[in-house]
């Protein structure tokens, strides 16, 4: 099972209903509102999962997925990257860059965590 979920959002709403959806579901989770924060926490830790947003005000998740795209150990780790509505170009500029899914805000439990089971290859637990 996936444990430590990093959550990259510059949104605090966001980054609030993500972490608490999935600590609902028994995940630990390590909540950044920044691509610079993140790396610097991944510099001495390594998540199950990363859920990055594509559009944050300094470093863009597709920046983020480019940086990794260089990284072997970051390379492993999977990413789902929460996209606004009407950003195809986007999503698909993510899913080429290594994206493993991409979920569309607002979105529900039920599409957090279909994806985060899709990207991690565990069952769903939620009903």
């Amino acid at each position: 099972m996936t444990n430590l979920i990093l959550v990259i959002d510059d949104d605090p709403i966001i980054r609030r209903l993500t972490s608490a959806i999935l600590t609902k579901e028994g995940y630990v989770i390590q909540a950044i509102d920044s691509v610079a924060g993140a790396l610097e926490w991944l510099a001495s830790q390594k998540p199950d999962l990363i859920i990055c947003d594509l559009i944050l005000p300094e470093t863009s998740g597709l920046e983020f997925l480019a940086h990794r795209q260089n990284d072997p150990v970051l390379q492993r780790i999977p990413v789902i990257v929460l996209s606004a509505s009407g950003e195809q170009p986007l999503i698909n500029k993510a899913l080429s860059l290594g994206a493993s899914a991409a979920v569309a805000k607002p979105f529900s439990q039920k599409q957090l965590l279909d994806a985060v089971s899709t990207a991690t290859g565990s069952q769903a637990k939620h009903g």
